[in-house]
């Protein structure tokens, strides 16, 4: 988790590009559509599956805070669990 958070840290050119007129107020609306959308999406029954940019997910901020704050529950897979726990192992050796 940590190697995908440091891929999807805001790069340097796009934290330039923020500092464009309006592109600010465009993030943020395109992210609240999609934050809406998704949300809708997850209050259907049955399983929902979505495909995003993992640079959508993960920012402060970002679609996986907003659907935290409206309540959804965001969990790691169990193996990923398992995995972490078994490196840990490995390092004490």
């Amino acid at each position: 988790m940590l190697a995908v958070n440091a891929r999807y840290r805001l790069q340097s050119l796009q934290r330039c590009l923020e500092l464009l007129p309006g592109a600010r107020k465009q993030i943020e609306k395109d992210m609240a559509e999609a934050a809406d959308r998704l949300w809708a999406e997850l209050q259907k029954p049955g399983k929902t599956v979505a495909v995003i940019d993992m640079a959508w997910l993960l920012p402060k901020d970002g679609l996986l805070d907003r659907l935290k704050a409206r309540g959804a529950t965001v969990s790691e897979p169990p193996q990923l669990a398992a995995a972490q726990a078994e490196t840990a192992d490995d390092a004490k050796d």
